[in-house]
């Protein structure tokens, strides 16, 4: 997603929780997700695969 998706910024806030997608010019394509006490955490893609696997 975060390489066909023009965007700037992907928030995850977990497996049970909706992502948030901010959209502007700039297109940097950062992703972040959340700790559990909600201290954000700039991550990749890869990581947030990792986040929502339920293995």
């Amino acid at each position: 997603m975060a390489q066909g998706l023009p965007f700037d910024s992907l928030y995850f806030y977990g497996a049970e929780r909706s992502i948030h997608i901010s959209y502007g010019p700039q297109y940097k394509r950062d992703i972040w997700a959340f700790t559990e006490h909600g201290t954000p955490i700039r991550s990749s893609h890869l990581f947030v695969k990792a986040f929502i696997s339920t293995d």
